[in-house]
């Protein structure tokens, strides 16, 4: 509002400037730009109506009157003289808005050498790794998994659907939750949890899926909203 009030028809550049100061790098300020310059347009209709549209967004004015770019000057001119601007108190145009800024921690987070919160674990904790479906639609049913625990040191447990306390069930939506934790005895979807191994590391990185006793019968996949919604 500070750079309308200085400048109540300002340029693109003049509203980049004036955002300079608060950038976020989780937009590109694209539509907020053509928002302000929106706001400014409203504003000189208001004073000065043109024969084009009125309350028209630029981009429509623009378009109406046979142009292709948002900075292209309007065809009609107003009726009346544009208000003389007084000079911008944010001086000359500065390349913050949509200027590539260089991350720091960039190159610790592509290579993976960068640590979060959860690298650090006490050196005794315990590790799970998730065993999941290879298939889009199966059934399955579990072997001896304690003998599985006794045969493989460092191994401490199996945990199954029967595993979980209460509902074996979450999801996104507060007032839906229907998928299971672990699979009780049929995937639908490829990937969909089945066990969580616990142990040491290494013990959890020796073992293979195929070390597992699952026995797996695979189904037609649903692979449409008909197929999934039929009884």
């Amino acid at each position: 509002m500070d750079c309308l009030t200085h400048t109540p028809r300002p340029e693109r550049w003049q509203v980049e400037d004036a955002l300079g100061g608060v950038l976020c790098r989780c937009t590109g300020y694209v539509k907020i730009v053509e928002a302000v310059l929106d706001v400014a347009d409203t504003r000189s209709e208001e004073r000065h109506p043109s024969p084009v549209g009125r309350g028209w967004s630029r981009r429509d004015r623009v378009r109406a009157c046979g142009g292709d770019e948002l900075d292209q000057p309007a065809a009609v001119a107003p009726p009346h003289p544009a208000a003389p601007q007084p000079p911008s108190p944010h001086g000359r145009r500065t390349p913050a808005v949509g200027a590539r800024l260089a991350r720091v921690d960039g190159g610790a987070k592509v290579d993976g050498t960068d640590l979060f919160g959860a690298d650090e674990a006490p050196a005794d904790a315990l590790w799970m790794r998730v065993v999941r479906s290879p298939h889009a639609r199966a059934l399955f049913s579990l072997g001896d998994l304690d003998a599985v625990v006794k045969a493989t040191p460092g191994l401490a447990a199996i945990l199954t659907a029967r595993d979980i306390p209460g509902e074996n069930s979450f999801g996104v939506f507060p007032h839906l939750k229907d998928q299971p934790v672990l699979a009780p005895g049929d995937v639908r979807f490829r990937g969909e949890a089945v066990l969580a191994l616990v142990g040491a590391r290494e013990a959890l990185e020796g073992l293979s899926d195929s070390d597992l006793p699952i026995a797996w019968t695979p189904l037609e996949p649903l692979t449409g909203i008909t197929a999934a919604l039929a009884p």
